[in-house]
């Protein structure tokens, strides 16, 4: 493992900071995903208070497709359109993020008329995008 393997003590990865580093980028990971699920989770419920027709026609479809006696799995998305997309517009409404991961120009270029420089940092404006 390449925290035995480190024999450079300035590194994050040497010895006892390389497992508490290792643990803390562990944790962001199981904590960012938990908060990603709760949050859409939280959105879905919300949109579905406000709009309880769509929650009758949701379960009308998961009635037909699924029924009462079991849980609905991967096998029945492709039977479930209306299921996906409602979550899908959920998921468009309620973005999560408000930007986009930085990307950076690889040649000059013109976006809406403005020059962006090669090298240039851009940031999709998401919320902006979804709404």
């Amino acid at each position: 493992n390449e925290i035995k393997k480190t024999t450079d003590i300035t590194s994050s990865f040497h010895e006892s900071v390389g497992v508490r580093s290792l643990t803390a980028t562990l944790v962001d990971f199981f904590v960012a995903g938990a908060d990603t699920v709760t949050n859409t989770l939280l959105w879905s419920i919300l949109y579905l208070c406000k709009y309880p027709e769509v929650q009758k026609k949701l379960q009308k479809e998961l009635d037909i497709v699924v029924g009462r006696n079991r849980y609905p799995n991967l096998a029945d998305r492709s039977k479930l359109p209306y299921v996906e997309a409602v979550f899908t517009e959920v998921s468009r409404l309620a973005s999560l993020l408000p930007l986009g991961l930085p990307r950076c120009a690889e040649e000059d270029s013109k976006i809406q008329g403005f020059d962006c420089p090669k090298g240039t940092m851009i940031l999709g404006n998401l919320y902006a995008i979804h709404h």
